[in-house]
Parts: C-alpha cells; sequence; structure tokens
C-alpha cells in the first residue's frame, strides 16, 4: 500500500457513507446505493506534485456522471496552521517530490481527518436514496 492509499485510508475509512470501499493510488471507489457510486480523488488544484484537495465524482452506474465537486484541504481546514511566510507551505497539501510523498509542513490531526471525512460525506449522503443511508 502507498502513501496516497494510507491517507486515503485514514480520512474515509471509517465513513458510513461509502460501501464496499476499494483505494487505489490516490483514488477510493466506493458504493452509494444500489446505481450510485462515488470516486474520491486526491488532486492538484494549483501547483503540480501538491495535492491540496480530493474531488468527488458520483457516478451512476449505468448512465455516467452525476455530479463532481473538489474540496480543498483549506475550505475545509482553513489555512496552514504551519505558514509562516512561506508561499510554498500556505496550503495544506501532500507534495511529492523525487518519487516520495509526504504531507508538506502540516499533518493533519484525528480532528481534520474527521472534518474532512464529514463535510465530504455530509455531501455524498444527499446522493443516496433514504433506505441505504439508514442501512450502511
Amino acid at each position: 500500500m502507498n502513501f496516497y492509499e494510507q491517507e486515503m485510508r485514514r480520512f474515509f475509512s471509517e465513513c458510513d457513507t461509502i460501501g464496499e470501499q476499494k483505494y487505489c493510488g490516490k483514488t477510493l471507489l466506493g458504493k452509494l446505493d444500489g446505481d450510485l457510486r462515488v470516486k474520491l480523488q486526491l488532486v492538484s488544484t494549483r501547483v503540480a506534485e501538491q495535492y491540496n484537495a480530493i474531488r468527488a465524482e458520483i457516478i451512476n452506474r449505468t448512465e455516467g456522471l452525476v455530479d463532481s465537486q473538489t474540496f480543498t484541504f483549506e475550505d475545509i481546514l482553513g489555512e496552514n496552521p504551519c505558514y509562516q511566510s512561506n508561499p510554498m507551505a500556505r496550503d495544506i497539501h501532500i507534495w511529492e517530490y523525487n518519487r516520495k510523498a509526504d504531507w508538506y509542513g502540516y499533518h493533519p490531526t484525528l480532528a481534520d481527518r474527521d472534518a474532512v471525512s464529514d463535510t465530504i460525506g455530509a455531501y455524498l449522503s444527499m446522493y443516496q436514496s433514504e433506505d441505504m443511508s439508514m442501512t450502511l
């Protein structure tokens, strides 16, 4: 399991909204209800190889993309608390350098991870049928 898979598991393994979770690299695939699937992916919105967001795509398995939304860590957690006049550290992000990935300057706490999972989980739950949200 690579660094990205570990981080996605740390964010979402306890998220009840996403059933049958499968992890591959920067991506988590899961089930929302009978026909709806979710794809969560670490993405870069500004600088290459600086992953500062999670893109959520809701996919109908027979009809394709239903909706997508990009959640930056800054939108959910605010500015990097370790930021001290270093423009590279302003955003909370995973940085990949020389084929090694790690958090740059700030490692999310358990409360930060819960905030990300809760925010994205609440968004996803709006697409579940009511009976599925009670059984997952």
